[in-house]
């Protein structure tokens, strides 16, 4: 993405810093893809973003879809075995994607250029 910017988040924020998140993009069109050697890159799923949390429980990341255009319509994605999480910003300073790294590869979950 051209003129954007990547800011890695510290482990010890990721809940705090995916709530914010979660605050400022809540109800965005997202289109989330999915990236791992076995499976190769994937477009799994466009829907309207509920929000983004850590489990410390689980130490997972679970990314939820939904409920704002169709109140039926829910989903949640969960990731397993982080290890980074990168936050994309635009030129203009709007959060442009998030990036979830593992072992196995990695999730992008990204706004569309046009909402």
């Amino acid at each position: 993405m051209t003129g954007s910017v990547t800011t890695t988040l510290a482990r010890p924020q990721w809940a705090r810093e995916l709530e914010r998140f979660s605050e400022r993009n809540a109800g965005r069109t997202t289109i989330l893809e999915v990236d791992e050697a076995d499976l190769g890159a994937q477009e799994v799923l466009r829907l309207q973003l509920a929000g983004v949390s850590y489990d410390h429980a689980n130490d997972e990341i679970e990314i939820m879809f939904g409920g704002f255009v169709d109140p039926g319509q829910h989903m949640t994605h969960v990731i397993r075995g982080v290890s980074e999480i990168d936050r994309l910003t635009s030129s203009d300073s709007h959060d442009a994607a998030l990036r979830v790294v593992t072992a196995a590869g990695q999730t992008l979950l990204r706004f569309p250029t046009q909402e």
